[in-house]
């Protein structure tokens, strides 16, 4: 793909907004979520030890297969050890590089530099995204998109080119995307989605055949998954719901999605599940229909009418769709869980701009003007929403501010609480300690001189 002088100038600009939103993170400490697990107490990541890399390939982590995660994180320690700026320009610099290919791949996929460059603002600065950059952690996503994003737009030469090097190494960085993170087990069917568009027969030999390497992987890191869940636990219903409520409540997580996408405003690290349960399965039922007839009305109107939307709208239903039905945990949704399908709908936001500037061409002034600003809105929301991972104590504060007082962030708060006080109880500590001694040193001297010299 050439780069007009005009697509430069637009990318470099992306990566500069993209940066000035998430610049409070270089000055975020980690956090008492994971990190601990992770970097600050995870002696895994402290050397590359044949014990280590062996470890990292052949067990699963905090219930999770992440060998490449862990290996990522043990170069950021070998940088500059736990110093948490390093891990953070890591974080950064993928998130970047992601808004970069998500460029590419909407561009060489619709041939349209408008859509392409409007997907890719919004990506690079949309306030959802911000727990899978700030969050040190969530390394795991950043990662894993980067394999994910580079592997689709391999198979796109592919699909142009039709040299099976691209096909191997689309497999290739399907595998490390795998090593990353298990939500990548949905690449095989977003190939298809790309065989869509160039026209190609889906039920036929040749299509067939280049995928059944890529759903064997996915089977196979599907099972390992589940079997590390399972393993660690993560798999018992710590919710209070049956799966079967937790079905129909699921709408309301496909509709937050919806709303924040538009308004990412009072975000928070943490939903809790529903508290009455009883009054929110037939809420849930309600924005299951909503939201799932939302979905289906698109795609039966855009089949034939825009491949452009129906493809945005399958490529998020596909990406999200792991993530809708808790298995367990309590929470009923996660801003991390949306950063790869928010491209589908960025990609349907985009297009509908394109429609109406085509269509009404007196608007697209005023129209230009507006999706400036709002991308302005959102980088000032990100900027902010940043702050909010810059230590434990304001992370879980903020998550009691927006979604109540509930256990685990009140757990969480009072660990962080207990931890900043462990600092001043020993300076407290060493100051009584002088004191008592300086005390007992005068007690001594006044004994020694009026008790033992008479």
């Amino acid at each position: 793909m050439q780069l007009a002088k005009n697509d430069k100038i637009w990318l470099m600009l992306a990566v500069l907004i993209s940066v000035i939103s998430y610049y409070p993170v270089f000055f975020n400490d980690f956090t008492n979520w994971d990190d601990n697990f992770y970097v600050t107490d995870n002696d895994l990541i402290k050397s590359f030890s044949l014990h280590n890399i062996y470890t990292w390939f052949t067990k699963s982590h905090t219930g999770l297969y992440h060998p490449l995660v862990l290996f990522s994180f043990a170069l950021d320690y070998s940088v500059n050890g736990l110093n948490p700026l390093m891990f953070h320009i890591t974080n950064m610099l993928l998130h970047v590089l992601n808004t970069l290919l998500v460029f590419r791949l909407v561009y060489v996929l619709f041939n349209n530099r408008f859509i392409a460059i409007i997907t890719m603002l919004l990506f690079g600065v949309h306030t959802l995204h911000v727990e899978s950059v700030a969050w040190i952690t969530e390394r795991k996503d950043v990662l894993y998109s980067f394999f994910f994003l580079t592997s689709l737009n391999l198979y796109v030469l592919y699909n142009q080119k039709k040299k099976p090097g691209y096909l191997l190494m689309t497999f290739l960085f399907f595998i490390m995307s795998l090593l990353s993170k298990a939500s990548a087990v949905t690449l095989p069917v977003n190939l298809l989605i790309i065989d869509y568009l160039y026209g190609r027969r889906l039920i036929s030999k040749r299509v067939i055949n280049e995928k059944i390497p890529f759903f064997i992987m996915s089977a196979i890191f599907g099972m390992l998954t589940i079997y590390a869940h399972h393993h660690h636990g993560s798999l018992t219903n710590s919710t209070g719901l049956t799966f079967f409520t937790r079905v129909l409540i699921s709408g309301k997580a496909l509709m937050f999605y919806f709303i924040k996408t538009l308004l990412p405003i009072k975000l928070s690290a943490y939903y809790p599940m529903p508290q009455i349960p009883n009054k929110s399965i037939l809420f849930g039922i309600a924005m299951n229909l909503i939201s799932y007839l939302i979905l289906l009305i698109g795609m039966v109107l855009t089949f034939k009418r825009s491949k452009i939307i129906f493809t945005g709208i399958v490529f998020f239903i596909i990406n999200i769709a792991l993530f809708l039905v808790p298995v367990g945990v309590p929470i009923i949704q996660a801003d991390r869980f949306i950063y790869i399908p928010s491209i589908g709908l960025f990609v349907i936001i985009s297009y509908g701009l394109y429609y109406l500037f085509k269509k009404y061409p007196k608007i697209k002034t005023a129209g230009l003007i507006f999706i400036s600003l709002y991308i302005l809105f959102l980088s000032v929301l990100t900027f902010q929403q940043t702050k909010a991972w810059s230590n434990s104590l304001i992370l879980w504060n903020n998550v009691i501010n927006t979604t109540g007082k509930t256990y685990f962030p009140l757990l969480k708060r009072g660990i962080a609480y207990r931890e900043e006080q462990n600092y001043i109880m020993n300076l407290l500590g060493l100051i009584i300690t002088i004191i008592m001694l300086m005390k007992i040193g005068a007690s001594f001297i006044w004994f020694r001189k009026n008790i033992i010299r008479r």
